[in-house]
């Protein structure tokens, strides 16, 4: 026996490839820990996304170092940047593995290193990053997600049902990180949600780096959303992260009519001048893209509609930058996540475009589009000020167990006051009412209406 201790840093693929880990190491004979310290095996899952993540990945090594003086018998890596970066990490810190996010299965073989056997230890470390057109991980049963985010309730879960990506956008590194598009089958997918509804979820959120491109043998991704809402009674369920190219009418049209489908949609535009659209490789047009908002809007009462932006992409001149501005403003966004670009490696815009727009420029364009939309979101969010909406608690809040957060029916971030909550409701309520009663561009804060719950 051993124990192991999961770290977390990236997106929600991220946190559902921990537990498939926490799965693998369990089969091993592992015992997961929350104590850092007392762990025999540490495994940093990594994310690549952001600039210098290799960076920050090498410095949390280093500082975790000492334990390999005391309990720790392996710390390594998995994840994006154990697959883009493997060489560079391997050459700056004295990692015992660097494993893929398509070979985790390999993270058993490490179990004879932690379970303390000397003689079979590794003069090198483990290094597996092959890339796989077939993996899916659809038969390894997760048996527990509470242990990382969520874990205060049992009510929101995630469901991984597609894996890569194949639209190779100029400046991304997924494809070469986590591979080329495949999906789960449906039925291993449904016995997934059925487990987790037998265990209390009311919320399922359905991942995938281009969710929206589902297809296996027997169905399109509107037949799985059909079959979910047929087959299984979670009241909520949504998805993330889909591409604007791979969104039929048939797709807006569900989610408008049917209340269990949340009235979330995220359409990362990246740009608004369709010249850098182009350079990107996005497949669309600005026209298009605002097609496709204009068709949302009509078909999804109360749509929160959230979105990617790129600024200071290579060739970006000021005109381009203004389109962005106006389809913003045009799209009406709730939320937005902003990023200055940033060369990733691998990728088709590092080999092919110099990268050259200054950073104080690029910052500069971020910061205008940023406070553009704070004011834009916040005054969408004071349109919420005194109605009620329904929310599903997720955890408690970072400022402490004095609040919950939780998201409404449209998926919109809730927080309020739960000093006078009492405990049984939490296993008795599925659902709260709450009401408005202050907005920041981010966050509803509202109050209970349901006096029976203090």
């Amino acid at each position: 026996m051993f124990t192991f201790y999961l770290e977390t840093h990236g997106c929600q693929m991220n946190e559902y490839d921990t537990l498939i880990a926490r799965s693998i190491l369990e089969r091993a004979g592992g015992v997961w820990t929350s104590r850092l310290e007392s762990a025999h095996l540490i495994v940093i899952n990594t994310c690549a996304v952001r600039e210098k993540a290799q960076e920050k990945v090498l410095n949390r090594v280093r500082s975790l170092l000492y334990l390999k003086k005391e309990n720790a018998r392996a710390i390594g890596i998995i994840g994006c940047v154990a697959q883009s970066e493997k060489e560079k990490l391997l050459e700056n810190a004295p990692l015992d593995f660097v494993i893929g996010p398509d070979s985790l299965r390999s993270l058993a073989e490490l179990a004879p290193i932690a379970e303390g056997h000397p003689v079979l230890e590794k003069s090198a470390p483990l290094v597996d990053t092959q890339l796989s057109s077939r993996e899916t991980y659809e038969d390894i049963v997760i048996q527990e997600s509470r242990f990382f985010r969520m874990e205060d309730f049992p009510f929101s879960r995630f469901v991984t049902i597609q894996r890569g990506c194949d639209h190779f956008c100029s400046f991304c590194v997924v494809p070469f990180t986590r591979g080329r598009e495949r999906s789960k089958s449906t039925l291993s997918i449904l016995e997934e949600i059925k487990r987790l509804e037998e265990n209390g979820a009311k919320s399922i959120l359905l991942l995938g780096q281009n969710v929206n491109s589902f297809h296996n043998p027997t169905d399109t991704f509107v037949s799985l959303l059909e079959k979910i809402l047929r087959e299984t009674g979670i009241p909520r369920i949504s998805f993330t992260s889909p591409h604007p190219k791979d969104f039929p009418m048939e797709l807006l049209s569900l989610i408008g009519r049917e209340k269990r489908l949340v009235s979330h949609l995220h359409a990362p535009l990246q740009s608004g001048s369709d010249g850098v659209l182009e350079r990107m490789k996005r497949e669309y047009t600005q026209k298009e893209y605002l097609e496709l908002i204009e068709n949302a809007y009509r078909e999804i009462p109360r749509l929160n509609l959230t979105t990617d932006i790129i600024v200071g992409f290579p060739g970006e001149t000021h005109e381009d930058f203004e389109q962005t501005r106006k389809v913003m403003q045009l799209a009406d966004f709730d939320s937005a996540f902003m990023f200055a670009y940033s060369e990733r490696p691998h990728t088709y815009a590092r080999q092919k475009y110099p990268d050259d727009i200054p950073p104080e420029e690029k910052i500069k364009r971020l910061q205008i589009i940023i406070e553009e939309q704070n004011t834009r979101a916040r005054k969408k969010n004071e349109t919420y000020l005194g109605s009620t909406v329904q929310m599903i608690p997720e955890e408690f809040s970072k400022r402490g167990q004095e609040y919950i957060t939780g998201k409404s029916e449209n998926g919109k971030k809730i927080l309020l006051d739960s000093r006078n909550l009492r405990e049984e409701w939490i296993a008795r309520h599925e659902e709260i009412q709450v009401k408005v009663e202050s907005a920041t561009s981010v966050t509803l804060f509202g109050k209970i209406t349901e006096p029976d719950v203090y």
